[in-house]
């Protein structure tokens, strides 16, 4: 069924200024993630310890993030906005002066730390600016930041490396999150509840939204399809011959550039059903392809059809989960997807390294259909209990 397209526009003040902070906050994030482990190497670390300092980050983000909603709820968004931001910068700038790996250990938690709450905040806060019903376009639009530093991002970390070397690379990336504060600054907010005493959470619903729990679980799979595809695709193109597989990166950004807000509206308009099925058709298409790929063309063509389907599904189930929990809980709804998207990429690189290594990398492509599987049932399940509720 068709629905009331709103004539209400999600390009307000705030959130245009909260689009351009997350593109900068996700820009100094790919610099840093995609440089980081070269960087550990450099500096006399072996492969084992490097692997161990990227993935520090991943835990304390993924560690706090459970508990960012309840504080994200009771406290001012913006201010907490900021602080997490500012910690940010702090860390970027000093990690070029890290003399071990201890210091290096210890600054990326931080970071972690302040990424979840950043990260966290800003999905929250953009769910806000969006008109009734609306909710789908605007958090489409705000996906595209992530797509827009992956497609650039890691190209402008490794060329101010190479060309000013890590402390430098550093240092840039803390200063364009600090063009993020600054864009931050003006951001109004609703009008605060008073505010409440910040406790420690203690029971489930303070720390995760019922209602959004399933669309948690849906975004894991997604994750880990992501993940799954991503994490071997170097060392498979490798084994195929096939040089120039960066292109496959870049060409799913620019893909999912156009496709997140074109996706957003259609949910608007119409639900999710009309984005989710094709969607999944898309990421399926994809994953076949992949795994039945010998040529450039073929990577090119995955790569399209998987910016599609991720680019359509991912922003789509999160709106759905904000329009699912009221207003008063939207850090609770935002901690939830979030942190089933950080399982998701996090189980999905483990998952494919044990496929690959007993099936081969093709059948190990082709066995991630079963992901998409997941996910449509789920969603099937999901609309039953939707149906029995109401």
């Amino acid at each position: 069924m068709r629905r009331q397209k709103s004539n209400t526009t999600i390009w307000n003040r705030n959130f245009t200024l909260l689009l351009l902070a997350n593109i900068c906050v996700s820009t100094s994030f790919h610099m840093i993630s995609t440089t980081m482990a070269k960087y550990c190497i450099e500096i006399g670390t072996t492969e084992a310890m490097a692997g161990t300092i990227v993935g520090i980050f991943s835990i304390a983000s993924l560690c706090i993030r459970p508990f960012c909603g309840s504080i994200i709820d009771a406290r001012n968004k913006k201010h907490i906005y900021l602080a997490s931001l500012g910690l940010l910068v702090a860390v970027m700038a000093l990690y070029g002066t890290a003399v071990n790996m201890g210091v290096l250990g210890a600054l990326r938690f931080l970071h972690g730390f302040g990424f979840g709450f950043a990260t966290t905040t800003g999905l929250a806060m953009a769910s806000e600016t969006a008109p009734e019903g609306r909710v789908g376009s605007a958090l489409g639009m705000y996906g595209i930041a992530s797509s827009v530093a992956t497609a650039l991002a890691p190209n402008l970390g490794l060329a101010v490396a190479g060309a000013k070397g890590f402390p430098a690379m550093f240092l840039t990336a803390a200063v364009i999150t600090v063009a993020a504060c600054i864009l931050a600054l003006p951001v109004q907010g609703k009008v605060e509840r008073k505010v409440r005493t910040v406790k420690f959470p203690r029971s489930f619903d303070q720390i995760f939204s019922r209602r959004a729990l399933l669309i948690a679980v849906m975004l894991m799979v997604l994750g880990t399809a992501n993940s799954s595809v991503s994490s071997f695709l170097s060392v498979y193109c490798s084994e195929l011959g096939l040089t120039g597989y960066a292109t496959y990166f870049t060409v799913t950004a620019v893909t999912m550039i156009v496709t997140r807000p074109l996706a957003g509206n259609l949910m608007d308009r119409y639900g999710i059903k009309r984005v989710l099925w094709p969607a999944c058709i898309s990421l399926t298409l994809a994953l076949t392809f992949l795994a039945r790929m010998t040529s450039l063309p073929g990577l090119w063509a995955a790569a399209v059809l998987f910016g599609f389907g991720y680019g359509s599904l991912q922003p789509s189930l999160q709106a759905l989960a904000f329009m699912r929990e009221t207003d008063e809980r939207r850090g609770v709804t935002s901690s939830t997807v979030s942190v089933g998207v950080d399982i998701g990429n996090g189980i999905g690189a483990s998952a494919a390294g044990v496929l690959a290594g007993a099936f081969g990398y093709r059948n190990m492509y082709l066995a991630a259909v079963a992901y998409v599987v997941i996910l449509a049932l789920l969603f099937i399940f999901d609309q039953k209990l939707q149906r029995g509720r109401g």
